[in-house]
């Protein structure tokens, strides 16, 4: 791909962003998504216009944003280690700025299933400083990801990060950590067990909507159990 190819196409892109038209944007994804078939890794000119985008204001005030993500979690295998670095280091400086939360789990959702690396676990650590308890609490998604599908070495990192999050000054930062035990409880990985103690550590909490919502899940957890088929 030509440069002024990789800027026709982002030129579509800034137009849909610009007239705000949501259509238009996905529109637009597609055509990159479609100009990256058949080959071996991302195009380095392409991906460093998508990033100089991802910092535009216009884009941090736009709804549905995550448009803008499609092409790099199409072809998240194409990327190089140094592009997959260049990716989360432009994502942990934007993702606070994003006005649209839907966008901001986007981000954390698709890093932790299509990086669910070091990479990955870099951007989390970062982002659980974000001053914004919404902002920060979305982080707990992607490190349930990281710990149900990241390798041991990973994934016991990533739970070791969910430990702080559940200790964190915010009920809503909280409250999404211990949903995310939960879920790992579910997926019945390598770290289930530890979650599950973690989790009925919170049943006596000192804050009574958060001992609320872990007993809550407990018995959820219990419920799915019964439910199950016995052989």
């Amino acid at each position: 791909m030509t440069r002024r190819s990789s800027s026709i196409l982002l030129s579509h892109m800034r137009a849909a962003i610009e007239s705000a038209d949501a259509t238009a944007l996905k529109q637009s994804a597609y055509e990159i998504q479609l100009a990256q078939l058949g080959k071996k890794r991302f195009d380095d000119d392409l991906l460093r216009m998508l990033l100089d985008l991802y910092a535009d204001p216009q884009v941090h005030a736009l709804k549905d944003a995550s448009a803008i993500l499609e092409p790099l979690d199409f072809d998240a295998d194409k990327l190089t280690s140094r592009q997959r670095r260049a990716v989360v280091e432009a994502l942990e400086r934007v993702y606070p700025f994003f006005l649209d939360r839907l966008t901001q789990f986007y981000i954390t959702e698709f890093v932790g299933r299509k990086f669910a690396d070091e990479h990955a676990l870099w951007l989390f650590n970062r982002l659980m400083t974000v001053g914004d308890p919404g902002a920060r609490a979305l982080v707990a998604h992607g490190l349930e990801h990281l710990v149900c599908a990241g390798s041991g070495g990973v994934a016991r990192k990533a739970f070791t990060a969910l430990l702080s999050l559940v200790h964190d000054q915010a009920d809503e930062v909280i409250t999404e950590a211990l949903l995310s035990l939960e879920r790992i409880v579910r997926a019945n990985g390598i770290l289930a067990d530890e979650a599950q103690q973690l989790l009925a550590s919170f049943a006596n909490h000192e804050r009574a909507t958060i001992s609320e919502v872990a007993r809550g899940l407990i018995a959820h957890i219990m419920r799915m159990r019964d439910q199950r088929p016995t052989a």
